[in-house]
């Protein structure tokens, strides 16, 4: 059974992940949303108006207060810029899994800013939420995407087709999975955050 417990902010050594605020509107736009390469490999396409991006995090901003909502924005603390967000989805409590999804500031690619986020995500899906696995996947045409998963310990499972609606002409997907024990066992459970 997964142990929901309340969303909390995480840290790493570089990096605080915390919760959305209103505030974050115009950064997350300029960052994220707004920005077409940012959206290539998601389900959607970029923004062209704030209030749309504004929108979106007043529903999120509200989530909050529901059981095992884990959505993190990732800001450096260097300077405290917003750079991204991830995010536990999916979960199934008859198997204790769930998924992540995430997405970086095109800035922010290439540094290693996701892959340790993602490493203390999974620190906290493992040992605070107690779950058995986490899944994820990415469009095969996103290649960096499978790159970030592999570095903090996912092993690639296979391929599945057909998973996404999406009008961008994405189709297949590369999976990959990551579980307690190999969690347990790995460099990643010893990491220093």
């Amino acid at each position: 059974m997964i142990d929901f417990v309340p969303f909390r902010e995480l840290e790493t050594r570089r990096l605080i992940l915390r919760k959305q605020r209103i505030e974050d509107a115009e950064a997350y736009h300029i960052t994220l949303s707004s920005d077409p390469e940012v959206a290539r490999y998601m389900l959607w396409t970029a923004y062209d108006d704030l209030d749309r991006t504004r929108r979106d995090i007043e529903g999120w901003v509200t989530k909050y207060n529901e059981v095992g909502f884990y959505r993190w924005i990732i800001e450096t603390k260097e300077d405290g810029a917003l750079i991204g967000v991830i995010q536990l989805v999916r979960f199934d409590e008859s198997e204790n899994t769930c998924e992540f999804a995430y997405m970086l500031g095109r800035t922010y690619w290439n540094r290693g800013y996701m892959t340790e986020a993602l490493k203390r995500v999974l620190r906290f899906a493992f040992i605070e939420l107690k779950l058995n696995k986490v899944i994820a996947d990415h469009f095969i045409q996103n290649p960096g995407s499978g790159k970030v998963m592999q570095k903090a310990g996912m092993s690639f499972t296979g391929y599945k087709t057909g998973v996404h609606d999406n009008d961008k002409g994405f189709d297949t997907s590369a999976c990959y999975v990551i579980t307690k024990e190999d969690f347990i066992n790995s460099d990643i459970n010893s990491y220093t955050f």
